[in-house]
């Protein structure tokens, strides 16, 4: 199952734009125009690709642009960086990815995470 379906990631040099927006199934880069793609940065990437990686369990999470932000200090995705939030009795990091306006949450324990100033 796809963590932001429809959403195809590429890390490309700009002469090669017309190649991804000329393949078929492609829609259109996001960006400031259809042609001109704004790179998302790499501290999101990075991150989100720790959270793939690790194997745990992820759950789509509504896009958040306030709340406490924190960082993972210790364990298996430590340097995350992201959103707190609270469900039920358990803790959840949410890492978003700004551009595309998606976000994903992980579990965490709360005593791997510290307040980011």
């Amino acid at each position: 199952m796809p963590l932001f379906p429809g959403y195809l990631f590429v890390n490309i040099p700009l002469d090669n734009v017309f190649d991804v927006i000329s393949t078929r199934g492609v829609v259109r880069i996001i960006g400031t125009d259809p042609f001109t793609p704004t790179p998302i940065p790499e501290k999101q990437v990075s991150d989100i690709k720790i959270l793939v990686n690790n194997n745990v369990k992820l759950d789509p999470y509504k896009y958040l642009q306030s709340g406490t932000k924190i960082r993972v200090k210790t364990g298996p995705l430590m340097g995350i960086e992201g959103i707190l939030l609270k469900r039920k009795a358990n803790y959840r990091v949410v890492v978003s990815v700004d551009l595309l306006q998606r976000a994903t949450a992980a579990e965490v324990c709360i005593a791997d995470i510290e307040p980011i100033d």
